[in-house]
């Protein structure tokens, strides 16, 4: 069977179903090409919003970060002030502490100026001394300028010592290591070969005397512990004895703590 060369014309009822097959592939094409769009649109608001989260996060991170830099330096800032302000503040009562304790030397040196006070005050010290120390023989230390005082005092001492002791104890007069020049005044006594010594020098006992009293003397000069006292929370401390001569009844079993067994040198610094 051949073909006619020659085109057939179309009937009304084939080209209604040509435009109506048309109209249907416009219409699925037009479907497909909607939902193409709107299915690249809803993944486009997806990944925008994941990237908006994430970079959300990332700023409220940085900013978080920030916030917390700048208050660990607020209160590094404020810590270092404080410090700055104590340190400040415990310079100025130190200084006020060696201001007590340089009036307190010179109100000494005034008093020891006086012969028959130091005379008796020496002897008081050697006395003090020789009972920590409790032995035998005792070898006592002064400065230059009071030997001369401290050999004449001596017999005295030996003889107080005879009726205060058990035991005989001689203490002697060591001129050839005398105490420093700037030293204020007292004694150092040693025995043994300085195994055993008694520091008993006026700064010495002076520094030690602050160091006990430092409680009461900070509540005077500084109101500590104003309102705990005002309130009844705590009782103020009772001040230590600070008295030269031990009793008569002293024994080696109740030794001050000025006795040292183990010192190096037998000489002080």
């Amino acid at each position: 069977i051949t073909m006619p060369n020659k085109k057939t014309p179309l009937t009304p009822e084939e080209m209604g179903r040509i435009n109506q097959m048309i109209c249907f592939m416009e219409q699925d094409s037009e479907n497909k090409c909607s939902e193409i769009l709107s299915k690249a649109e809803e993944e486009y608001n997806v990944v925008k919003g994941e990237m908006i989260q994430s970079e959300r996060k990332k700023i409220a991170k940085h900013y978080a970060k920030m916030e917390k830099d700048y208050l660990v330096h607020e209160k590094m800032s404020l810590s270092r002030e404080r410090k700055n302000k104590r340190l400040d503040y415990l310079q100025k009562q130190q200084a006020m502490m060696d201001e007590v304790e340089t009036g307190v030397l010179d109100r000494i040196k005034e008093d020891l100026n006086d012969q028959d006070h130091k005379r008796d005050f020496y002897k008081r010290l050697l006395l003090q001394a020789a009972l920590c120390v409790y032995e035998h023989e005792v070898n006592v230390v002064v400065k230059k300028s009071d030997q001369d005082l401290v050999e004449d005092i001596l017999p005295e001492v030996n003889n107080d010592l005879k009726k205060m002791c058990p035991f005989e104890i001689h203490v002697m007069l060591d001129k050839l290591h005398p105490l420093h020049d700037n030293c204020v005044g007292g004694v150092y006594l040693h025995a043994r070969k300085g195994k055993i010594c008694c520091d008993n020098r006026i700064e010495t006992n002076l520094k030690r005397i602050l160091k006990h009293q430092m409680p009461a003397l900070r509540r005077i000069m500084f109101n500590y512990r104003r309102h705990q006292l005002s309130s009844g929370a705590a009782s103020p401390r009772k001040p230590r004895s600070t008295s030269l001569i031990f009793p008569p009844n002293y024994t080696s079993s109740n030794r001050s703590s000025l006795t040292d067994e183990n010192t190096d040198s037998v000489y002080p610094g």
